[in-house]
């Protein structure tokens, strides 16, 4: 095993141990640090740089088997203290990134322990998705028909509703045949997220079958521009599938107006899908009871959990209201994995599925979802404010009022435009170099804009005071 009786503590042949109590020592140790390590987060700078050489990624491939504690401490002083704490710091408000939570610390350890592959059958792993799937069916106000399935996020998410799309119109053609000459086409707003897009190119139909329709003044996607289109492809000979509209754009947070694109849907037969990534739990809250009444309109909708949900990375979710369509998609029944019942794996692309079920189960068990609800009232909270304080200030120019939890604004200082997106991007890789604040940008009719995502429970109010201080002594640097 090794030059000496230190690692002798695993079995021969075998990857389980002697004796147990190394786990329960290491991983009790490891655990204090990381508890340490989260409870005092708000203390740590949220991104700092490291290259190869500070990891020594170049180190030779482990050969020899070593002592659990040992590895542990170099778990430790290699990677946990190197680690940037980026989106679990109150200080992070780069792209849409959720920060996880404590209870999951524990579902993690038990889901790594149990190491269940949630296929199919009536394993309690899969009983707990099919509750969790109700559970979320309810939390966004969806048919208790329609089937779902947890996926790795609303990427795979998006790829699964869209594959089902796709087969909605001919399903034996296209299913059994592939898509020889069709000439399909899809349609979103200009400010659909780039997945939709991955999603397209995967499934064969390429980059040019999504057409891009320009949005409103609130960035809402524009329904006469979207009608228009419509008829102009069905006169060249194309033939629409869908439509895919906004719950919470990536740049601003908009939220397509769903009814009167379901107009448009059911007058062309045309499949609405809705990617939902973060915004779909924003809806929870009265003031969006609107849109929330809307979502029984959409064929499928895709969103994430790990981003305002909190659940640990990699967790998503879709729903698609016609099950049996959804099934014949993706069913198999090879030899090998033949079924008389719906398996999990008969709604989607894997059959290797982690518990990430448990993780969403713990959660609201834990928690709740009236405390969801009030987290995700205070990142709003927290943007109106940022908005309110930016607009008092003189050289800073902002975008649109919020929708949800995004604000984009930028510095203009009686410059021109180039010069201002010149400036502006220096202010954000400032910031982020800087591991004080971590701000991302985003370009938005050829302007550059500083991008604010609040979507951390941890961020207080003394937090955005902190963030708009450091721009504003940026925009002083960057001027020098």
């Amino acid at each position: 095993m090794g030059d000496n009786n230190k690692h002798e503590m695993w079995k021969e042949n075998s990857l389980d141990l002697l004796d147990w109590e190394p786990v329960i020592k290491s991983s009790s140790k490891v655990l204090n640090y990381m508890v340490e390590y989260i409870s005092t987060i708000d203390e740590k700078k949220v991104f700092k740089l490291l290259s190869f050489r500070d990891y020594e990624a170049d180190a030779p491939l482990p050969l020899e088997s070593k002592d659990l504690d040992e590895v542990c401490d170099i778990l430790i002083s290699d990677i946990i203290l190197k680690h940037s704490p980026m989106n679990l710091s109150p200080n992070f408000y780069g792209w849409a990134m959720g920060c996880g939570n404590p209870v999951n610390i524990i579902s993690s350890i038990v889901e790594a322990a149990l190491n269940a592959n949630v296929i199919g059958g009536n394993q309690i792993s899969c009983i707990i998705e099919k509750q969790v799937i109700n559970w979320l069916r309810t939390i966004i106000n969806y048919p208790t028909e329609a089937s779902g399935i947890l996926t790795s996020g609303c990427t795979e998410a998006n790829l699964i509703a869209l594959n089902v799309a796709r087969n909605h119109k001919d399903f034996s053609a296209i299913h059994n045949q592939g898509l020889k000459d069709k000439k399909y086409v899809f349609y979103a707003s200009s400010q659909v997220h780039c997945s939709i897009t991955q999603s397209l190119q995967i499934l064969g139909l390429g980059k040019e079958s999504l057409r891009l329709i320009e949005v409103c003044e609130d960035f809402c996607i524009n329904t006469n521009l979207l009608r228009r289109q419509i008829i102009a492809d069905i006169e060249n000979g194309y033939e629409p599938i869908a439509i895919i509209v906004n719950i919470g754009t990536v740049n601003t947070g908009a939220i397509d107006n769903i009814a009167l694109v379901s107009e448009i849907a059911r007058e062309y037969n045309l499949w609405l899908h809705a990617d939902a990534a973060f915004g779909i739990f924003g809806l929870m809250l009265e003031k969006f009871k609107k849109y929330s009444e809307m979502v029984h309109m959409l064929d499928s909708i895709a969103f994430d959990l790990h981003k305002w949900m909190q659940i640990p990375y990699a967790s998503g979710c879709v729903f698609i209201k016609d099950k049996k369509l959804h099934c014949r998609t993706f069913t198999t029944q090879e030899g090998y994995i033949e079924h008389s019942e719906d398996w999990l794996s008969d709604y989607g692309i894997s059959l290797s599925r982690d518990f990430k079920a448990l993780h969403i189960w713990m959660f609201l068990k834990a928690y709740g979802i009236e405390k969801l609800k009030q987290c995700i009232e205070k990142s709003i909270d927290n943007t109106w404010y940022l908005y309110k304080k930016l607009s008092t200030l003189p050289n800073f120019e902002i975008l649109c009022p919020p929708t949800l939890n995004i604000l984009c604004f930028r510095y203009i200082g009686g410059t021109a435009d180039r010069d201002a997106n010149n400036i502006n991007k220096g202010i954000v890789s400032m910031l982020q170099a800087q591991g004080e604040c971590f701000p991302s940008g985003t370009m938005i009719n050829n302007r550059f804009y500083i991008r604010i995502c609040c979507m951390n429970y941890r961020t207080e109010k003394k937090h955005i005071d902190k963030l708009i201080d450091l721009c504003i002594n940026a925009t002083k640097a960057i001027q020098i």
